[in-house]
Formats: structure tokens, C-alpha cells, sequence
């Protein structure tokens, strides 16, 4: 059996960020992740807005309750992800800055009202300027969570890329 991708080493390990924190930083900056989902040997990518709760060492996403994405992460909840932080193409150079950030782990349906309750806690607070008055106006709406899947990505490994100035 092949090696998984974490495990293999980077070839520019000049460009490698070794810091997690600086991973997690990354990770509780951007709004959205591509996600990674198969299923047998069909890859499907798709672009989610997500909200990072550090403690857990999760993201966490929302979706319709039923769906393809949810099909295949019932087929195979393991998942890889990537995160960019566009820092901009340096024109004259042929140089593009930015960090990035590749994960993997298990992606699992939340049931739990109060984790849903927390996750979506978690999204507004990632994704938006003021989250306030948002919590106030939906957080207690019991039918948001009867029309909404929350996913948690437990991440596993992660492993960070930088360009170099």
C-alpha cells in the first residue's frame, strides 16, 4: 500500500512552515477551505466556508441535510483539505506570494444540538465582521437546525507552505 500524503516528506522544505500555530493562524483567517471527499476512486473538491475552533482542532462547515457531499462522506469520512492566504502576485518576478495549508482527518455529521449550536457559533465568529446580532437572530430559531447539516472536520495532520519574499 502507498505511503500517505502527510507522511511523505516536502521537496522545497525551504518553503515548509513547521509552526502549527502559524498553521492554525492561517486557518483562522480564511472564510473557506476545498475540501477533498472520495468515494471507490471518484474524487469530488469543493470550496465550503468553514469556522476554526482551535481547542477542538476542528473545522467546522455547514450544508444542506442531504446531498452528495454528504453521501460520500458517509461512503469515506476520511478527507483532506487546503487553505490559501493570497498575499498577492509579485508582477516583473514571475513570483506569486502566499501561505497555504494542507490537512487531512475525519469528517463526522453533527447530531448534537448543542455542538450544532457551538458550530454555528464558531462560523459566524470566522465569518463575519459583526457575528452578534446574527447570533441573536438565528442562534435560538429552532428551524435552522432542522434545515441545516453541521460537518466537524477533526484534523489530524497539517502541513503549512510558504513563499518566500
Amino acid at each position: 500500500m502507498a505511503e500517505p500524503f502527510h507522511k511523505i516528506p516536502m521537496r522545497n522544505q525551504q518553503r515548509q512552515i513547521d509552526d502549527e500555530s502559524i498553521m492554525f493562524d492561517l486557518l483562522s483567517s480564511v472564510r473557506y477551505v476545498t475540501l477533498g471527499l472520495s468515494r471507490d476512486d471518484h474524487p469530488y473538491v469543493i470550496t465550503l466556508s468553514c469556522g476554526l475552533d482551535i481547542k477542538r482542532r476542528a473545522l467546522y462547515f455547514h450544508t444542506a441535510i442531504r446531498g452528495l457531499k454528504l453521501d460520500l462522506i458517509e461512503a469515506n469520512n476520511r478527507v483532506s483539505f487546503t487553505a490559501i492566504e493570497d498575499l498577492g502576485y509579485q508582477f516583473g518576478h514571475c513570483a506569486h506570494h502566499f501561505r497555504s495549508v494542507v490537512g487531512f482527518g475525519k469528517m463526522l455529521r453533527v447530531t448534537d444540538r448543542e455542538e450544532m449550536r457551538h458550530a454555528f457559533k464558531v462560523m459566524m465568529d470566522q465569518l463575519e465582521p459583526e457575528p452578534d446580532p446574527l447570533k441573536k437572530k438565528f442562534l435560538d430559531k429552532e428551524s435552522i437546525y432542522g434545515k441545516t447539516a453541521i460537518l466537524r472536520l477533526d484534523i489530524e495532520h497539517l502541513t503549512g507552505k510558504e513563499s518566500k519574499a
